[in-house]
Parts: C-alpha cells; sequence; structure tokens
C-alpha cells in the first residue's frame, strides 16, 4: 500500500519557478511585453507552465495495491498486533477502507474546492485553503481507477 508521507507536497527548488508575474506582470512594475497579448498573467503560457511545476511537486505514488479479498479471515495473530491501533475506517465507491490515525495530521470540516486549469491527472480536483494553507484535494476513487460517473 501508499506510504502516508508519499502523498505529501514537497517543496518546488525556488529556482524551477519564474515568478515573473510578482515582478513584470500585473502585481509588478507591468513592464512585460507579453501582457500586450495575454492582458493578464493569468492567460499567459508562462503563468500556466510555472503551475504545472508547482503541481509537478506532489508526489503522489500511481501504483496502487489492489484491495485485498474481504471474505479472506483475519490471522489471530495480526488481530493481536492491531488491537492497540486506531484507524479512520471511509467508503470509496463499494469498497471500505482504512487509515491508520497515526498517520493524519487532522480532520477538518469540509472546505471550498477551487478547480484547477490544465490539470494532469483525473484525480487531482483542486485545492482548497485550510488554516491559511493550500492543500491539493484528490480524488481518491478516481486515483484507485474508478470511472469519473462511480466516483461521483
Amino acid at each position: 500500500m501508499t506510504e502516508p508521507n508519499s502523498l505529501l507536497p514537497h517543496a518546488a527548488p525556488a529556482s524551477a519557478i519564474d515568478d515573473c508575474w510578482r515582478r513584470i506582470g500585473v502585481t509588478g512594475d507591468r513592464t512585460c511585453p507579453l501582457l500586450a497579448t495575454h492582458i493578464t498573467c493569468r492567460n499567459c503560457p508562462v503563468y500556466a507552465q510555472a503551475a504545472l511545476v508547482l503541481l509537478d511537486t506532489l508526489a503522489i505514488d500511481p501504483i496502487v495495491q489492489p484491495a485485498s479479498d474481504s471474505d479472506t479471515p483475519i490471522d489471530p495473530s495480526s488481530a493481536d498486533r492491531l488491537a492497540g491501533e486506531s484507524y479512520m475506517v471511509f467508503r470509496v465507491g463499494d469498497e471500505w477502507l482504512a487509515l491508520p490515525t497515526a498517520a493524519l495530521g487532522e480532520v477538518t470540516a469540509p472546505a471550498l474546492v477551487h478547480s484547477l486549469p490544465h490539470r494532469r491527472h483525473a484525480a487531482l480536483i483542486g485545492v482548497a485553503a485550510v488554516r491559511g494553507a493550500l492543500l491539493t484535494c484528490i480524488s481518491l476513487a478516481l486515483l484507485f481507477g474508478e470511472s469519473a460517473e462511480s466516483a461521483e
């Protein structure tokens, strides 16, 4: 199964992102020659490429182990080992899944999700602001390979 830390964002190197929109773009001194063509930085391919670089810094492991058969009996030796652990149980499609609570940082109320243009992976839904930090929102159903219709 995927390690919980493999879903955490990793910082992009500062040199990999040219934040020209802050220097010469609409939030800077407005001297960018591309502003005449694109009107605003949000329409510029340089801005879109910077967004892709930031999104590519997220380490999402696309290889997911298939769920084990629910009819398989639990080994008594592993049941004793798991007795002292707590889990958050949730459902994705028809499957029931669990995460160890030690792998969770926080469970919050649902937040407004802002969609992202130019998404590279269908499972990436968008970003949400939680306690002032932008966090990526992914669809576990789409990440695990279900169709878009069954993921809703």
